[in-house]
């Protein structure tokens, strides 16, 4: 019996009124898993190989041949977009089963939760966040919604796994099978990983069950590349030649920040005007409105003419969004990942995938993101190298939330109980029992946590005040921002102060404040505007590989054939500049600038040494990937034995008073737990060690 024939029979008359003429290797692979063995599965193939239906087909045709008494597959996404995407998708294909699927989330309509918490089955479609609201204030609800739930699909693995998001996934998963007593088995989908092998460890952790993880690499793709480079002056040319290229095209323009995607809209229309050509252009990003975004998912997919998207990571996921021509990226992406993710969103169907890098002039002499985007692109193009994933094994903020979400849902524990149930969650179970009794004084000092008569631990004030509160579900940041609103319609949100007749520019438009109102922006139209600005949170770490082929970018004398004339003159001026920068060291007036070209995390923990070894040290540039140290030191043999002592196994870590420690509730975490989850998740002292002695022997070797 072929992988077809075993689907069910809706299934199979769906593929043919799709024309589909075989299946795909991903789901022939996921076939075999699901159908012949128990194991959890990881689907790891390039983006539109088909890894939503492998997953979905074989998982749906169990639940068609054997009902669940509850719903049967929990599907978790981590953008609300996404689930709408393949709501629709799931629907189309559901329409002959009798499965139902529900979106679970927001925005989601309140009378379909109602009809599946009457009536649970089928798919249920939903983010982290929703689903802590769902542990946590309602788990009797939980024992009945997931009490036969055979699998839990998790959508663009990647995004979860180096992230807080991914932890208090596990945890929370880990807190259903609690509830029910069941233990469904987990598929995990991503178009980019390079260590699948490490990812199947991350999605079966905590389950003790086998994971599978078969080699799909899908269909090659044929990518044409071009890479320019514009003075700082001369923004209007870059935005000319994005105009260009995507003229007549449907095509994406990817932006580092919501500020540039907006800026990149409004320069794309004015080009179109002064030239009159038709096209839509239009922004989508994460302060847009739900339906604004929506909006623009829609002219994507359906618009027969041109249209230019200019967006942020928020259209790097896998929402259907058509045939695409033509990606830009304005500067270098944030990670490997990240370029991955955004080729592969055109070149579908047998097209070449066509990317055009534009990068504009910098403040600093050498043009740091020109030589990142290189890098990224050479890493991808001779390796197909990216970014392994990393979890953290301390994560205190989360361990914070965790604690009060599940004293919320359980009422009184006793302290022995709490730690059991929180310790024995996945993501925590290295954590010393010790340090979190440290934890729980410090939440009692507080009045998150309260002790009762009995000897049990209840939620304090300050711990029923944060549970209160809808924020509470995110495991990360959320920017404060206000509304602006045209009349009765939300435009989306913005940071900063406004005053009524400034300006602001948001969904591809200019715009004046007429009013404030309740914490709202009034706003009507405008002719030009001021280019709105968005509080940017923590970038991407740079990991070691990426630094190293940075330094060999500049340091060599490699040609790369991609670039235009004018970007090539200006890698070979940043090439003569950086005579210094080859030889690892540079010396200023009372500092040394060093060179060592190490990850994010080893470049950190040296510049926390030096300061125990009387150095002042502080990591440029500050607005954007971290590449190099600048040392406060006057006398360079006493830096230079200072850095041989630390490369070696001396120095200790010594925190500023006002350092600002990573997490969402650190603020809450007595700063010794602080320092040491800081030191054990982010720093990984032992490489940093080994590349500075490498750095020390070829740059600066001891006398």
């Amino acid at each position: 019996m072929t992988a077809f024939d075993r689907l069910a029979p809706f299934i199979r008359e769906y593929i043919y009124e799709q024309g589909w003429t075989d299946l795909r290797d991903v789901q022939v692979a996921a076939c075999h898993t699901v159908f012949f063995t128990d194991h959890h599965l990881l689907l790891s193939s390039g983006t539109a190989s088909g890894k939503t239906e492998a997953a979905f087909l074989p998982a749906l045709t169990q639940l068609y041949e054997d009902p669940p008494a509850s719903v049967g597959i929990l599907y978790i996404s981590p953008l609300k977009a996404l689930i709408n995407d393949q709501f629709e998708r799931l629907s189309d294909l559901l329409k002959a089963s009798g499965i139902p699927v529900c979106r679970w989330h927001g925005d989601a309509s309140a009378s379909g939760k109602r009809a599946v918490e009457a009536d649970p089955r089928g798919v249920l479609q939903i983010t982290p966040e929703s689903l802590e609201s769902l542990v946590m204030r309602k788990s009797d609800l939980c024992r009945v919604l997931f009490a036969d739930t055979r699998f839990v699909i998790i959508d663009e693995v990647h995004a979860f796994m180096s992230s807080p998001r991914g932890s208090q996934l596990l945890c929370l998963l880990s807190r259903i099978s609690r509830l029910t007593g069941v233990a469904p088995r987990r598929i995990g989908l991503s178009a980019t990983l390079s260590d699948p092998d490490g990812a199947g460890e991350w999605l079966a952790m905590g389950t003790g069950r086998e994971c599978d993880v078969p080699l799909c690499p899908g269909e090659k793709k044929r990518v044409r590349v071009k890479m320019d480079a514009f003075p700082k002056e001369d923004s209007a040319g870059m935005y000319h030649e994005a105009y260009r290229v995507t003229l007549g095209k449907k095509a994406i323009l990817f932006a580092n920040s919501r500020a540039g995607a907006e800026e990149a809209a409004s320069c794309l229309q004015q080009e179109a005007n002064r030239a009159h050509t038709p096209g839509v252009y239009q922004v989508h990003h994460g302060s847009l409105s739900a339906a604004l975004r929506r909006d623009a998912e829609r002219e994507m997919k359906q618009a027969e003419g041109s249209v230019v998207t200019c967006a942020t990571l928020t259209l790097e996921l896998g929402i259907d969004i058509g045939r695409l021509d033509t990606v830009v990226q304005i500067g270098a992406p944030a990670t490997a990942s990240s370029l991955v993710q955004r080729l592969g969103r055109c070149g579908r169907r047998g097209q070449a995938a066509e990317l055009l890098f534009l990068f504009r002039e910098e403040e600093e002499d050498i043009p740091w993101e020109l030589i990142k985007g290189v890098a990224i692109l050479e890493l991808y193009r001779r390796e197909k190298w990216t970014e392994p994933g990393r979890w953290d094994k301390m994560d205190m903020s989360l361990l914070f939330q965790q604690t009060l979400s599940l004293l919320y849902a359980g009422g009184e524990m006793k302290p022995s109980r709490l730690a059991r149930e929180a310790l024995t969650l996945p993501p925590f179970d290295q954590v010393d029992r010790e340090d979190y009794a440290t934890l729980l004084r410090d939440l009692i000092s507080r009045g998150f946590i309260e002790r009762t008569e009995r000897g049990g631990l209840i939620l304090g004030l300050e711990g029923e005040r944060l549970c209160g509160h809808y924020d509470f579900f995110s495991a990360f940041e959320a920017r404060e921002e206000t509304e602006v609103r045209c009349g009765s319609d939300v435009l989306g949100t913005v940071t900063g102060e406004f005053q009524p007749g400034d300006t602001l520019r948001l969904a591809g438009r200019a715009w004046q404040v007429q009013e404030i109102s309740e914490g709202k922006l009034y706003v009507i139209p405008a002719q030009t505007a001021q280019a709105s600005a968005w509080q940017s949170l923590a970038g991407a770490r740079l990991h070691p590989r990426l630094a190293a082929q940075m330094r060999h970018v500049l340091t060599s004398q490699e040609d790369y054939p991609y670039m235009t004339p004018r970007c090539r003159e200006r890698l070979q001026k940043a090439r003569r500049q950086a005579a210094a920068i080859a030889r690892g060291w540079q010396v200023g007036q009372g500092v040394v600038n060093l060179y060592p070209f190490m990850g994010s995390d080893h470049l950190q923990a040296l510049s926390l040494m030096l300061p125990g070894c009387g150095f002042s040290a502080e990591i440029l540039p500050t607005r954007m990937t971290p590449i190099y140290i600048q040392v406060g030191a006057d006398s360079q043999a006493s830096l230079h034995r200072a850095l041989w002592d630390i490369a070696l196994g001396g120095g200790e870590l010594q925190f500023a008073d006002g350092f600002d420690f990573p997490g969402k509730y650190a603020r809450y975490i007595p700063r010794e737990l602080c320092e040491k989850a800081y030191a054990r998740d982010q720093l990984d002292l032992t490489g940093m060690r080994a590349e500075l002695k490498a750095y020390l022997e070829a740059a600066w070797p001891a006398p």
